[in-house]
């Protein structure tokens, strides 16, 4: 797995001079997320970090053994760690609000790391589930309001959907995901913000 310093050094050829400070610091964010450690308070306050990952979007970076690739467009804040023989996928969700403010990275692990089980049966759960049953999830375990924060969550404007029924942007919401590809992480959310549901499955 890449070092920290590895990553701020790969980072560092990547982004404005300006954001060289800003650039080590997401370094060190990214590498203790890998290894399950909260961000720092201070990595969360800091505005740039939206615009840096906006920089690094759609780009590579590497130390010969491990690629890391930064997500574009719908997903920026999405950074993926995989070594070079396509094994021991890592990925990190960098989840911005409207305010710019950042929640903090969760690393999801791969379905074929072994040792996280709960994990693996969530992913296994998005390949299974169909969209009626995922409308059924939504309309009778969350709220109208808990559905506003679930969108909230993944940076989905819900003032943007044609109907404020429960009902309606459960509906809205799981359209808006297909259509955007997002569907996954839709899913994922779901089972993360109700994880005794994962027992009926």
């Amino acid at each position: 797995m890449i070092t920290s310093q590895e990553l701020q050094q790969a980072l560092q050829g990547m982004v404005p001079t300006g954001q060289q400070a800003n650039a080590a610091q997401l370094a060190r964010a990214l590498i203790a997320a890998v290894q399950g450690e909260p961000l720092a308070e201070e990595f969360t306050k800091t505005p740039d970090m939206k615009y840096l990952l906006e920089v690094l979007a759609g780009k590579e970076a590497s130390n010969g053994q491990t690629l890391i690739s930064f997500g574009k467009e719908n997903a920026i804040g999405d950074v993926q760690f995989q070594d070079v023989a396509g094994n021991n996928i890592i990925k990190i969700s960098i989840n911005f609000y409207h305010d710019g403010s950042i929640n903090r990275p969760l690393p999801t692990v791969d379905p074929s790391r072994p040792g996280d089980q709960t994990a693996v049966k969530i992913a296994s759960l998005v390949e299974k589930l169909d969209r009626i049953t995922i409308y059924q999830l939504l309309t009778q375990h969350f709220s109208n309001e808990e559905i506003n924060g679930l969108c909230y969550t993944l940076n989905i404007d819900h003032e943007t959907f044609p109907t404020s029924s429960k009902d309606g942007k459960a509906r809205e919401l799981i359209r808006y995901a297909e259509r955007h590809g997002r569907y996954h992480e839709l899913v994922k959310q779901i089972f993360t913000l109700r994880p005794h549901l994962l027992q009926s499955y």
